[in-house]
């Protein structure tokens, strides 16, 4: 008995060995996996995969981009892994490429577009920004991007937008905030007011650094409109365009490099007070503040011809969100991608699908745009079309239409009866018959409906007309009838009387 109670410890230490060592992988992937999903705003679906995966790995479990019955496109020529994209020529905004340009979804650090062109218009980049304890212990420090600003740190306008832009710090951002509108609730209601005052209709802000709201959120086609306008500005142009930038006067402090005597009094086993007194004490000094550009097409990760700036943003409930600038010759154009799935680099893969097809059709792109545009003066032309009553100058400005297919063949249409209608006015105005024909030479449907208008017009009053003449007759002949009982009640009457005379003694 005392050797089974010996043997049986033995035997689970001896299994608990074994399992250990295998079960140890699967921890330290699930461990991997997680750091992962976790990552930061700004850096997943981002920065290079760190879990040591081949690129030839990763292709094995590619998605496959897929256009859905409720997707809104202007062209199914080409498929996007994003649920929506906008693609504007930032110098007459005309809209080149839309999927689902209307529909909501959250700008995440996109918004930073916005908060540093705002910042640009009411501010001068050599005014200096003290930033309060609120505005730097309002995000958390673990998973949100940060310049490592301290309640009291000071930084020029010019320092504080480098910082927005490329290391997209949200301190910064409520800083700026609050020393633009001395709230970062002020600011955001700016905002939203700037944004409208740009033709943005579905926009609303919450934030100045993007950070989630279920209240703050945007369109590609307002945003879009938002990077436009900010295109304008040489400084935006500037800073958004920047790699690489060192920001001098931020109070981060490093450690001096140990000196000779230092190093010597660590490694001296003598006496102590003599090793004390060679040490030096290592002084904390200031030291310039790295910023780094994380869009790929800037910093070259993701070679694009023509990028010259752009911005970055995810969250976990916006996913990965871009906005990228690209010129080439005189063609400037503005991509933006929302809301696209994580991994690989399908959000710059979008963004180079998109900015090609519209450079490379760039012309005929443009001649349908402003053709469909048109429609958009004539508004009445969506009330008086019978064979498209879902077409609306509402529906038209939120880019439902004119991105139908049948759009150009109704526009063309519209302008055929609008032709017709002159006609058929010259024809009433001249009343002549030959401009009549020539009206319905041009319009052989319009005058069967007015044709029929008026047989119905004209069988309404003949109607009337036969009721009226037979209520006449109806009467005439019940005054016929009534003289004549009248008459007969009378010769009757006096039948009577006469019969009467006679049987008189």
């Amino acid at each position: 008995m005392k050797r089974i109670r010996f043997i049986i410890p033995v035997l689970l230490l001896g299994l608990s060995g074994t399992c250990v060592p295998a079960y140890a992988p699967s921890l330290t992937a699930y461990a991997s996996e997680t750091a992962a999903q976790n990552q930061p705003e700004e850096n997943a679906g981002e920065s290079s995969s760190d879990n040591g995966t081949s690129d030839e790995e990763t292709a094995e479990t590619e998605l496959v981009p897929q256009l859905l019955d409720t997707d809104k496109v202007s062209t199914d020529d080409i498929l996007l892994y994003s649920s929506a994209c906008v693609v504007m020529d930032t110098q007459n905004n005309a809209i080149l490429y839309s999927k689902n340009r209307s529909d909501r979804h959250y700008p995440a650090s996109t918004t930073k577009i916005l908060t540093t062109f705002l910042a640009l218009e009411r501010t001068d980049l050599s005014d200096t920004i003290t930033f309060s304890e609120e505005a730097v212990n309002s995000i958390n420090w673990w998973d949100s991007s940060n310049m490592e600003l301290e309640p009291g740190d000071q930084l020029t306008v010019e320092q504080t937008l480098y910082g927005v832009m490329l290391q997209s710090a949200n301190e910064a951002a409520y800083g700026l905030a609050e020393y633009v509108s001395g709230s970062v609730d002020a600011f955001a209601q700016d905002m939203t007011d700037y944004a409208i005052s740009l033709g943005c209709r579905m926009t609303h802000f919450t934030n100045a650094s993007g950070l989630h709201d279920d209240n703050h959120y945007t369109t590609a086609k307002d945003l879009a409109l938002i990077a436009s306008a900010a295109a304008q500005n040489e400084d935006f142009r500037t800073i958004t365009g920047t790699i690489n930038y060192s920001v001098e006067n931020i109070n981060y402090k490093a450690m001096t490099p140990e000196t000779e005597e230092s190093q010597e009094g660590d490694h001296s086993t003598g006496n102590e007070a003599a090793s004390e007194s060679t040490q030096t004490t290592p002084e904390l000094v200031p030291e310039p503040f790295p910023l780094y550009n994380h869009h790929k097409m800037v910093n070259n990760e993701y070679p694009y011809e023509g990028c010259y700036g752009g911005k970055t943003g995810y969250t976990e409930e916006a996913r990965n969100t871009l906005v990228t600038y690209a010129r080439r010759g005189d063609i400037d154009l503005v991509c933006v991608v929302m809301d696209c799935p994580g991994g690989g680099n399908y959000i710059y893969d979008d963004t180079a699908l998109a900015l090609d097809y519209c450079f490379e059709n760039y012309e005929r792109l443009l001649e349908e745009y402003n053709e469909a545009q048109a429609l958009l003066d004539y508004p009445d032309m969506a009330l008086m079309d019978w064979y498209h009553p879902e077409i609306t100058p509402l529906s038209a400005q939120e880019g439902y239409y004119p991105y139908l297919k049948e759009s150009m063949a109704v526009y063309t249409q519209y302008l055929e009866n609008q032709a017709s209608q002159e006609a058929l006015d010259e024809a009433i105005e001249d009343k002549s018959l030959e401009a009549f024909m020539e009206y319905s030479r041009m319009n052989q449907y319009r005058p069967l409906i007015i044709v029929c208008v008026i047989l119905f017009v004209v069988l309404v009053a003949l109607s009337l007309v036969l009721i009226y003449i037979a209520r006449r007759f109806k009467r005439r002949r019940r005054r016929r009838r009534y003289e004549a009982m009248k008459r007969q009640r009378l010769t009757e009457n006096q039948k009577e009387a006469d019969n009467q005379k006679e049987n008189e003694p």
